[in-house]
């Protein structure tokens, strides 16, 4: 999948971005790693317009790279998302 992909219609979007770009386990490279998944995510959504997304990554978002978490987040609410996020124990 490329932010070029055309997607069926979809009323719920359900994403895991690859985690390996922001976990503590790793380097942390964040937009630097090839495999960050976000910008593919967030083209998803401005394509399909869901009613509920939910995406699911590592608590080394909230992190080294907690700048771009915020943006990932203000880019969805500018979209008309109410967006709640948690860190899992």
């Amino acid at each position: 999948m490329t932010t070029e992909t055309k997607y069926p219609k979809a009323d719920i979007v359900i994403g895991g971005p690859p985690c390996q770009p922001f976990s503590v386990g790793r380097k942390q490279l964040g937009l630097k790693d090839s495999r960050d998944g976000f910008p593919i995510f967030l083209s998803a959504i401005r394509q399909l317009d869901p009613e509920v997304l939910l995406f699911e990554n590592v608590r080394g978002m909230l992190y080294k790279n907690k700048w771009y978490l915020k943006e990932v987040i203000e880019e969805l609410e500018s979209l008309g998302y109410y967006i709640n996020f948690f860190e899992k124990d």
